[in-house]
């Protein structure tokens, strides 16, 4: 997939049309499953499928990254989970609406960054701080996700409580939950160090789905994702009272920052790599118009899909598609590598 670092002019060479294709076809077959995880992670599965289909597109025409991919992502879904849930009040349509409204509005904040030029905050990125900050975001993923591997209720009170409450559950674990957790954590973690270009995290997913398909493990006491719509959403604004409003508002503007933040880290590293240069005022355009159509088609808010996940599965340069392994290399070019180049 090529793409021109000045948004809408073309410059697609016919040469390469198989491996545009390809790319379309691995990153969809890659995205699908792996957006129904961000989903189910966020408490609103559909919304993580929809992130897959209009903002993907909107950042293609606008932003200025040839390789990057802009969906659900793992810091974001978190986001959802953690300050939206309790808003939501356990009701999944109202908390799939406050997830689109979020978006929403962090598009249009991203938006107005676009038009007050405020592009060179990239220059300000702190590295302890991003590190620092994904780190403390997978030690939250993970306390989130324990009970479920353990086949637990989740705890009221966030991350803080589910140390104790995995001690007053020990002896109500799951076992077939915790076998089909660990199972899949040992085929992602293998896939990563025997076959890097294998995608470990959709594979787990599929051979989970077929296993409990052809074993009626829902029937054992698995609890499966509920039944997802059928069919593409429907365009609709996601109108919210004035409190609900001033309510996500904060959230909102945390999402645009951490959506800023990552994507140019991430852009930085490919435009890098394949020797470009990005325009980061062209990308608070490119990832405000895709997070507003994410808000308009019932969508998670989106950003640039991590390195390890999704982007480097492909190493899509000019010369067309290429697979490479996902070694984490991207992740380590932060803002302070002197051949990065910003507009």
């Amino acid at each position: 997939m090529t793409r021109p670092s000045g948004g809408f002019q073309r410059r697609f060479d016919p040469r390469h049309w198989l491996s545009d294709l390809l790319a379309g076809i691995v990153v969809g077959a890659v995205t699908v499953p792996i957006n129904l995880a961000y989903g189910t992670l966020a408490g609103v599965p559909v919304a993580g499928l929809y992130a897959g289909i209009l903002p993907i597109l909107v950042y293609a025409l606008l932003g200025s990254s040839r390789q990057m991919i802009v969906t659900a992502d793992a810091a974001l879904a978190t986001v959802v989970a953690l300050s939206l849930a309790p808003l939501a009040g356990g009701d999944p349509a109202r908390l799939m609406l406050l997830a689109s409204a979020t978006a929403f509005l962090a598009g249009g904040i991203c938006l107005l960054g676009h038009l007050l030029r405020l592009g060179f905050a990239a220059d300000l990125l702190s590295k302890p701080v991003m590190v620092g900050f994904n780190h403390g975001l997978a030690v939250v993923i993970i306390l989130s996700q324990l009970p479920k591997l353990l086949g637990l209720p989740s705890p009221h009170g966030g991350s803080l409580a589910v140390p104790m409450a995995l001690w007053q559950g020990r002896g109500s674990a799951h076992l077939l939950d915790l076998g089909v957790g660990l199972g899949s954590i040992a085929l992602i973690l293998g896939c990563r160090r025997f076959a890097p270009r294998v995608p470990g995290q959709a594979i787990a997913l599929l051979a989970a789905v077929l296993l409990t398909y052809l074993f009626a493990l829902d029937r054992a006491g698995i609890v499966v994702v509920s039944a997802v719509p059928a069919g593409l959403p429907t365009p609709m604004l996601p109108w919210l009272s004035w409190e609900d409003a001033r309510a996500i508002l904060p959230v909102a503007l945390a999402v645009s920052l951490l959506t800023f933040s990552d994507s140019t880290i991430i852009a930085r590293a490919f435009a890098s790599r394949n020797r470009y240069r990005i325009n980061a005022n062209r990308e608070l355009l490119a990832l405000g118009a895709a997070n507003i159509a994410a808000g308009l088609t019932q969508a998670l808010p989106v950003g640039a899909e991590q390195p390890l996940e999704v982007s480097t599965l492909l190493q899509v340069s000019d010369d067309g598609l290429n697979l490479h392994r996902g070694d984490g290399s991207l992740a380590a070019r932060l803002p302070m590598d002197p051949n990065i180049h910003i507009e």
